[in-house]
Formats: structure tokens, sequence, C-alpha cells
């Protein structure tokens, strides 16, 4: 079953891939613009029916897929609270201030995840060298 699964997908890439070539040969519209959105649903679909199927196999892994749910709207949620969108005047394109919160948003909760991570890293290094 796996391995139909598998030629199957990569049927559908490669045609979704000859398709964009297709689209880039006669130049009317931008491929990679179309493409990175194919691909974005692409990997938001098997990402949503992988984790359904491995609730359904394993129900007790909801409890950790709900913790993780919930720390990254925690990290979503300060981003947020942290973005003031205040320079959306600064811009050379005309913006709104909610377009320019949402993308201070994304920018602050990148910079928490990589300090967490950063500071996951040197607890373990720390800890390890601890023992």
């Amino acid at each position: 079953m796996k391995d139909k699964i598998a030629s199957l997908s990569m049927i559908v890439l490669i045609v979704v891939g000859v398709i964009l070539f297709i689209m880039s040969m006669t130049g009317s519209v931008d491929p990679i613009l179309y493409g990175s959105y194919i691909y974005f649903g692409i990997g938001l679909l098997v990402t949503i029916i992988a984790s359904v199927a491995g609730i359904m196999a394993n129900p007790s892994t909801i409890k950790g897929m709900l913790i993780g749910l919930g720390s990254m709207a925690v990290v979503i949620l300060l981003g947020y609270m942290l973005a003031d969108g205040s320079d959306s005047e600064s811009y050379p394109v005309q913006i709104s201030e909610s377009m320019s919160r949402f993308s201070g948003m994304l920018l602050y909760s990148i910079y928490i995840l990589f300090g967490a991570s950063v500071a996951t890293l040197i607890f373990a290094r720390v800890y390890s060298l601890m023992r």
C-alpha cells in the first residue's frame, strides 16, 4: 500500500512539474508563484491526512499533539502582541497597518522560536557536561 501511495504521489508531483514547465514556456503567468501555491496545498493536505491517520492508529498521541499546538499558539500570540504595525508608512509600497502587524507577528514568532532553539541547544550541552 505504501508503495502505491509513493508512486501515486511521485506521478502527481511530476505532472505538476510538467504543467509548471509548460506554463513557464508560454510566459503568460508566473509559474513559480503558482507552483508554490500548489506545493503548499499538497504539503498541507499530506500533513493533515498523516496527522489524522497517526491519531487513528495511536490515540494516545493526542495529548502531545495538543501540547505542540498550544505552544505554537502561545508563540504566535506573543508575536502578535509584540508586533505593533506602526511602521506601515515607512514601506515604499502601500500596505495596511494590519498587514504590517501580521508580517511583524511572523518575524517575532521566528525570533522567539530561534531563541528557544538556541536556548535548548545550550541547555542540552550544559546538561550533558554536568552528567
